[in-house]
């Protein structure tokens, strides 16, 4: 088995129950596929630092650390190759008023979506749909 990418992510929530999703830029890894705000665990770097980073990263948006729940780890394999992942999941609520700013060398679009309508897309990451069923209690389909 090849090493274990460690990896963090972040489930922001609006007033409508919405979560926000980010589409990733076409050239880089998992390009055209929605997500979540996030990416990899730098060297050294506590889980809890590294979602603060990428969201800073990502939207342009500060966050406390008080601000951000853990939810949990996710497992999970990727389809190309035998690469294991470990996913450090948050969650937060999208403060009213708050601005995003994307960074659109990795990610172009975002969305705010129910948590079930996002499961039934065919173009998110490939752990979003394990997150997504665990979270919200979600049917297979």
């Amino acid at each position: 088995m090849s090493d274990t990418l460690r990896a963090v992510g972040t489930i922001f929530v609006n007033n409508n129950e919405e979560i926000l999703l980010l589409l990733r830029e076409g050239s880089i890894p998992e390009g055209g596929l929605w997500g979540l705000v996030g990416g990899k665990i730098d060297k050294n770097e506590g889980k809890l630092d590294a979602a603060i980073r990428e969201i800073k990263e990502e939207i342009g948006v500060d966050i406390a650390p008080s601000d951000l729940k853990f939810v949990k780890t996710y497992t999970y394999h990727w389809d190309k190759g035998d690469k294991k992942i470990e996913f450090e999941t948050f969650k937060s609520d999208f403060k009213e008023g708050a601005e995003l700013s994307l960074d659109t060398s990795e990610n172009v679009k975002y969305m705010w979506i129910l948590p079930e309508e996002a499961y039934k897309r065919k173009d998110l990451m490939i752990g979003l749909y394990k997150i997504l069923l665990d979270l919200y209690n979600l049917k297979e389909a």
